[in-house]
């Protein structure tokens, strides 16, 4: 066809001629990450992309903070371990080292293709595996056999309608003596509000840990609070980011009495805006 008036005129449905991956960036880079003194190598982008779904194509500073969380606070010696919205897998793949079983999931098939291989370029002794999970939704969390002891999750709370299912989600998969431990960025006052009203109404306590885990690091081994000036590896992407880096702990306020979703965003598709 020469001209688009032309196919218009044939009645042609422009979806013959539509190549997603015309649109879609895989120019993949491959960096080391070092993350209290241990190496993961991931691919990931230098730019983010503009589809809020593809966010977790690049690894954001939250994500190297919450691994660096994981790394020295969490304890995930023979439990089970999740990331929702992993992107590109990095807490993740820190709690792969630890856990025995890790599950990196995320809801867009281009990103867990790039989980699948950042998973096959830091493979474990530990099982892990990649799967499909959408919030909110049912079908995801029915496949599993058994409740995680953790539950990551790195700028997963970036949108107001994203919320309830997040949180309906993390209700039917953890453990009632298990964690969330979010990895937080402030970008709406009115969405960290809603996040904590939310989190109290499904039966949540928040819990927010400073930055201690980091600074230890920052002092000479006789505890003396002498600045070590070399400081470690800690990447400049966290000491020097402009955003304020955050994780909060979710745990069920009381254990014996939680209150699994009994209904889904997924079940009312009708209402469902995310």
């Amino acid at each position: 066809f020469h001209n688009f008036d032309t196919v218009v005129e044939k009645g042609v449905d422009m979806e013959d001629f539509y190549l997603p991956s015309l649109f879609q960036n895989d120019d993949y880079i491959k960096r080391s990450y070092f993350v209290d003194g241990e190496k993961y190598d991931l691919l990931s982008l230098n730019a983010a992309c503009t589809d809020h779904d593809l966010t977790g194509l690049i690894i954001w500073p939250i994500s190297e903070y919450l691994a660096w969380f994981v790394a020295r606070k969490v304890n995930l010696s023979e439990k089970s371990c999740i990331e929702l919205g992993a992107g590109s897998g990095l807490p993740g793949i820190v709690a792969s080292k630890k856990a025995k079983y890790v599950v990196l999931t995320d809801g867009n098939e281009l990103v867990l293709s790039l989980l699948e291989r950042n998973l096959a370029l830091n493979r474990g002794d530990h099982k892990q595996e990649v799967r499909r999970v959408c919030w909110g939704e049912r079908s995801s969390v029915e496949g599993f056999t058994d409740y995680f002891d953790c539950v990551l999750g790195a700028d997963v709370v970036a949108w107001p309608n994203s919320i309830e299912p997040l949180l309906q989600t993390v209700t039917a998969i953890l453990a009632t003596d298990g964690a969330f431990y979010c990895g937080f960025v402030v970008r709406a006052l009115s969405t960290e509000r809603l996040f904590f009203q939310k989190a109290q109404e499904f039966g949540f306590v928040v819990i927010e840990h400073d930055d201690t885990f980091l600074r230890t690091s920052l002092f000479s081994e006789d505890n003396d609070a002498t600045p070590n000036h070399k400081v470690d590896n800690i990447p400049a992407s966290i000491r020097c980011t402009t955003q304020k880096l955050r994780v909060l702990e979710l745990r069920f306020r009381d254990p014996l009495s939680v209150k699994r979703p009994l209904s889904f965003i997924s079940d009312h598709p009708e209402d469902n805006k995310w």
